[in-house]
């Protein structure tokens, strides 16, 4: 399960939040007073809003692949 602490809910965690239950992801969101979020999954540790922006976009893309039909 994906869990997303952040300092203060903010559009930029209404966007991740959106985008892991499009992807019908396991996830879970904490405020925490934190200065920075921060992504746990299983032993993956991410910080940062650019990287968890750029770790949940790689997650958008490889389901896009996953489910893509290589039916030549």
């Amino acid at each position: 399960m994906i869990t997303i602490t952040y300092p203060t809910y903010n559009s930029q965690v209404q966007l991740w939040k959106s985008t892991l239950e499009e992807l019908v992801m396991s996830h879970q969101f904490v405020e925490n007073t934190n200065e920075t979020p921060q992504l746990t999954n299983n032993k993956e540790h991410i910080e940062g809003y650019e990287n968890i922006e750029k770790y949940i976009a790689e997650l958008t893309e490889f389901q896009k692949v996953w489910f893509s039909c290589a039916c030549n």
